[in-house]
């Protein structure tokens, strides 16, 4: 059982960005904790197939379209819901 997961940390990253003014890129940090976390799930042994890569990169994109036409309150909503 983990901890703390790498993608928590990439989301952690991202609020601290949004909302303590540190240095980094909240909409890269993101998308690396979304695709970290899809990582994690696809790789349990469920007997459930795996999302296809086009399945996560259109997940992906949607989240990111989003977050791009937000605004920074808003954008820190969808790094808080992922």
């Amino acid at each position: 059982m983990p901890i703390l997961m790498s993608s928590w940390v990439d989301f952690i990253k991202a609020e601290a960005v949004l909302t303590l003014g540190v240095s980094g890129d909240a909409r890269a940090l993101l998308e690396s904790g979304i695709r970290k976390s899809i990582n994690t799930v696809a790789n349990f042994k469920t007997g459930l197939p795996a999302p296809t890569v086009a399945a996560v990169d259109n997940y992906v994109n949607y989240v990111l379209t989003a977050y791009d036409a937000s605004t920074d309150a808003r954008k820190l909503e969808i790094v808080i819901k992922e």
